[in-house]
């Protein structure tokens, strides 16, 4: 498992000039996102979080993750805490370490710039709604293998659910 986390907002050259913060990462108020990679099955889980508190975080991957499973994150310190439930190996991207034998977050990444790409077409975004076109695209790169027939089938399936 890979996990990291992104942050999805506006350019800061869409907004006013006394809105321009810059802040990039940590210190941004753009939304959170969380993400878990599966490499055996090269699917991805996204979580829109309220907050990267360490709680929160925690929470949410004890929920998805089982116990003693092997993870790789970066050296961000929500993830100090992990080693006590998962085999949690780690990458310093400060100190310019992004792969270090199969100890990586590459999947996880990737996803995160083909959202990102994708997001920047749509254009404007409301936070309310980012969960549901993060949802889409998490979709449908889980399905990026099936035929298009399939995927029929599938989303026909999830409509007659409703």
């Amino acid at each position: 498992m890979e996990i990291d986390e992104t942050y999805i907002g506006g350019s800061k050259y869409n907004k006013r000039r006394n809105e321009r913060t810059g802040k990039r990462g940590h210190g941004t108020d753009k939304q959170p996102i969380l993400g878990i990679y599966h490499r055996e099955t090269r699917r991805v889980l996204t979580i829109v979080v309220p907050d990267l508190k360490r709680v929160t975080i925690n929470t949410r991957i004890r929920r998805h993750v089982a116990e003693q499973s092997r993870i790789h994150t970066d050296t961000f310190s929500i993830y100090d805490h992990l080693h006590r439930w998962y085999r949690h190996e780690r990458v310093n991207h400060r100190q310019g370490e992004y792969v270090r034998g199969d100890i990586h977050t590459n999947g996880i990444e990737g996803f995160w710039g083909c959202l990102k790409r994708r997001l920047k077409t749509t254009g404007g975004i409301r936070r309310s709604r980012l969960q549901l076109y993060v949802g889409e695209y998490v979709w449908r790169f889980n399905h990026r293998q099936t035929s298009l027939e399939e995927q029929t089938e599938l989303l026909l399936d999830l409509v007659a659910d409703l």
